[in-house]
């Protein structure tokens, strides 16, 4: 974006309504696609005793 003295109030108001360019694009890809990960965070997701599990196993026992 090329920021320009703008002369009008229109043309002031574009200009402060201008989105800017993308700096950057994300390329990282998600971390459930690498095996190792994927492993992981299952192990993690379904570990009972774990604050980071999905449901710990005393909230799993309280809602039965």
């Amino acid at each position: 974006m090329v920021i320009q003295r703008a002369t009008t109030r229109d043309q002031q108001l574009q200009q402060i309504n201008q989105r800017p360019e993308t700096i950057a694009v994300d390329t990282t890809a998600a971390p459930w696609t690498d095996e190792h990960r994927a492993q992981e965070m299952q192990k993690l997701h379904l570990y009972k005793n774990l604050a980071m599990a999905s449901r710990t196993g005393e909230f799993i026992v309280q809602t039965k």
